[in-house]
């Protein structure tokens, strides 16, 4: 496990020296775009958690209302009296 990470860690920085050094943009327009994407990814991120924190919260009041529901039973009701 500890050699696959560092193998996508090295993936990763040699990828994104690669990028960097045949780009046509400055270092300066890579920061910019990279900090949009990123606040971006993260304003998108809130709002799907914000969704499903209300989902989640609309799913356990609507549990806490409703009466609890009697497992079925495999076999037919009864009155007869145990065995001993």
């Amino acid at each position: 496990m500890g050699r696959l990470v560092i193998g996508v860690l090295i993936g990763a920085g040699v990828s994104a020296a690669a990028v960097m050094l045949l780009s046509r943009r400055s270092g300066k327009e890579h920061r910019e775009s990279l900090q949009e994407r990123l606040k971006l990814a993260l304003a998108e991120g809130k709002a799907a958690a914000e969704q499903q924190e209300q989902q989640l919260w609309t799913e356990y009041r609507k549990k806490l209302t409703d009466p609890p529901v009697k497992p079925a039973s495999s076999f037919p009701s009864t009155n007869y009296p145990p065995y001993y």
